[in-house]
């Protein structure tokens, strides 16, 4: 595309010095500015060659120098029934006069002389383009214009997310540029050409999602543009066109924007107008149901008939051709199995047409046999997965010479409803945590069986409610469960055989023990399992001297060695650092030991030997020591905090804690 047409919707500047046009054409430009939002516009595009129907969001003052531009557009292309594009226009600051934009042309659909619904939602971290409920852009704050297009400069022209975020006018407009391959050939023999809206709705962004409530135009009146909109009277040096009040109106519930030659200018009429003033029909089936082949959105190269009386009232789609499609809006509002009662007729056979969901191919083809006649009619049927939603379905014909009267949707089977209780997509979770996971599933005809996955490996079944895994169960390895993301799946089996299922993602978050040392003695453990640590192909993880790097450690002892620091290495007989066990430690300064893993096995260790020792806590919480001795296996615990005997009355600890150490007498 030439640079000069894509810039548009636009060019505002110097419009009072350029020369007056042979054409007139419309274009309105909102009162209200707005910052962030979501419209939606149902819009009837003309299919003249060389113009551009369009809706589109501008900051008012953006043509000048002093001011930083900001826009997004709609623009459909007279020259193609089927081609719309996608802008975001920016520059990075006030005295920015180099303008970046990032272009996408899409198709696909029918636009040209259709009722489209396109929807534009503008946020703080994206903009997404939208037809007939179809999402098909969007672009995230500081997502970069991409090294293979056009526009690219080094990474420079980057986050039209973050650089569009003033307060912008909505506004319509409907022009002609001169000859090029932008907009195509022009010929000003296919005057008049039409634009028209039936509605517009707009839903105000609340910092967390849009409003309920929304404003509405339906363009009933010209009371409704002259209120709420500036008609424009200027052009642009692209434009073939000087816009018009005269080139903008209301007929029949229709706002339109004409282009003309100057002085012809004339509201539509008859056969000018969509559906002859007729509105707009946009089918919406929520299924269940039964859909009649005409009750298309959108179709191409097929015609309607009426069909033979023996089948009811109404038209079936024939003359069908290799490659002619018609889209349905669907609703789905269960995932599951869906049949499909195919209604179709064929005076040859070998015909057939292939089903797809949101440009998804879901059957590659239905194969048409003869049936003995165009009016003679047979039903074919499958079987169609559906997620939960709203939809295209489209069918498109792969072999030609068939007609086709209805489609009938019923659900093949119910699937049991399943959901997770006590966890959530994407939750943190800290390591060691004793993890619990609570499932529930219903169907009419009963549940047998769920069953629970990690990371695709079968955990275990339940067969009764409730269903759960973890806490009071066999299931240890969820409380071992390695630092990283883990899917957890459940699937649930009814007593019909009906199967569902459903995955969250879960990440185990590292866990961090810190432990203050003081200057002198200090009884500690940790109950932490140090994160790898390779130095010559050996893990040096527990090593004494990677445990207390950086800390002015004077020695360690236990009951039966001992690290100096002041001796050689080949002298100490403590060499590693066992979790949960306990060390008395005399630093020569203060300091905090910080160390990050997994945690240990809460094993308690002790002796059986009678005497002194010195035990650590592997817990990651606070036990009472009452729940582990007694006059049976201890005497006395002490530590510098004070000290605990069995069945004592002033007893000054009351608990194991992490990481701290005990003295113990046996």
């Amino acid at each position: 595309m030439r640079d000069i047409m894509i810039l548009f919707l636009l060019g505002f500047s110097a419009i009072s010095l350029l020369a007056q046009r042979s054409y007139t054409a419309g274009e309105i430009q909102s009162k209200a500015e707005v910052k962030y939002g979501r419209f939606e516009i149902m819009m009837y595009s003309s299919d003249v060659s060389g113009t551009t129907s369009t809706f589109f969001l501008w900051k008012n003052g953006g043509e000048t120098s002093t001011t930083s531009w900001n826009e997004i557009d709609i623009e459909t292309f007279g020259k193609s029934a089927n081609e719309w594009q996608s802008n975001p226009i920016w520059e990075y600051n006030n005295t920015d006069t180099d303008i970046k934009r990032w272009e996408a042309v899409h198709g696909g659909l029918k636009i040209a002389k259709s009722w489209v619904k396109f929807t534009l939602e503008w946020t703080p971290n994206y903009i997404a383009w939208f037809n007939n409920d179809i999402e098909v852009r969007r672009i995230v704050k500081g997502e970069n214009v991409p090294a293979n297009h056009p526009r690219y400069n080094n990474g420079n022209s980057d986050d039209p997310v973050g650089y569009i975020s003033a307060a912008m006018r909505m506004c319509y407009n409907h022009w002609a540029t001169y000859p090029g391959e932008w907009l195509g050939s022009w010929n000003e023999a296919n005057l008049p050409s039409y634009q028209f809206v039936d509605w517009f709705t707009y839903q105000k962004w609340n910092g967390t999602g849009f409003d309920a409530v929304s404003t509405r135009y339906d363009y009933n009146s010209a009371s409704e543009i002259t209120d709420n909109y500036n008609i424009s009277t200027h052009t642009f040096t692209e434009n073939q066109c000087q816009f018009s009040t005269k080139a903008v109106g209301v007929t029949n519930g229709y706002m339109w924007l004409g282009i003309f030659k100057s002085g012809q200018e004339a509201a539509p009429t008859g056969n000018q107008i969509p559906g002859g003033g007729l509105p707009p029909v946009v089918y919406n089936h929520i299924l269940p149901k039964k859909v009649e082949a005409e009750e298309f959105n959108t179709q191409n190269g097929l015609q309607t008939e009426t069909v033979v009386a023996s089948e009811g009232t109404g038209l079936n789609i024939g003359y069908t051709d290799v490659n002619d499609y018609a889209e349905y809006a669907i609703e789905v509002p269960k995932t599951g199995n869906y049949t499909v009662d195919f209604r179709v007729a064929s005076l040859n056979g070998n015909a057939g047409f292939s089903v797809s969901v949101d440009g998804a191919v879901k059957i590659n083809e239905v194969a048409v046999a003869a049936t003995g006649g165009w009016q003679t009619w047979a039903t074919l049927n499958k079987t169609l997965a559906l997620t939960a939603g709203k939809h295209t379905l489209k069918i498109t014909i792969t072999k030609a010479g068939f007609n086709f009267n209805w489609m009938e949707f019923k659900i093949a089977t119910e699937p049991p409803v399943l959901s997770f209780t006590n966890l959530t997509n994407n939750q943190t979770i800290n390591s060691g945590t004793d993890l619990n996971i609570n499932v529930q599933a219903t169907h009419a005809s009963g549940i047998a069986n769920v069953q629970l996955f990690v990371d695709g490996i079968l955990l275990r079944q339940d067969n009764v409610a409730p269903y759960e895994w973890g806490l009071g169960t066999d299931d240890a390895s969820l409380n071992t469960l390695p630092v990283g993301t883990h899917t957890i799946k459940a699937v649930a089996t009814a007593m019909g055989g009906e199967v569902a299922e459903t995955s969250i993602t879960i990440s185990i978050l590292p866990l961090k023990q810190t432990i203050y040392l003081q200057k002198g003695w200090n009884l500690i453990s940790i109950n932490v399992m140090p994160d790898t640590t390779i130095v010559g192909g050996r893990d040096v993880a527990c090593n004494v001297s990677t445990i207390f790097a950086n800390l002015d450690l004077a020695e360690i002892k236990t009951m039966n060695s001992f690290w100096k620091k002041s001796q050689p290495n080949f002298l100490n007989s403590l060499k590693t650092i066992t979790p949960g066990e306990g060390y008395l430690v005399n630093m020569n300064t203060e300091g905090t030991l910080s160390i990050t893993g997994t945690p240990i096995v809460a094993t308690l260790h002790t002796t059986s030997l009678q005497g002194w020792t010195i035990v650590g806590c592997p817990f990651q919480t606070a036990m009472p020591l009452s729940s582990y001795f007694n006059t049976n296996n201890c005497e006395i615990i002490k530590n510098f905090d004070g000290y605990w005997s069995p069945n004592g009355m002033q007893n000054s600890i009351q608990n194991l804690e992490p990481g701290k150490a005990y003295f113990m007498k046996f």
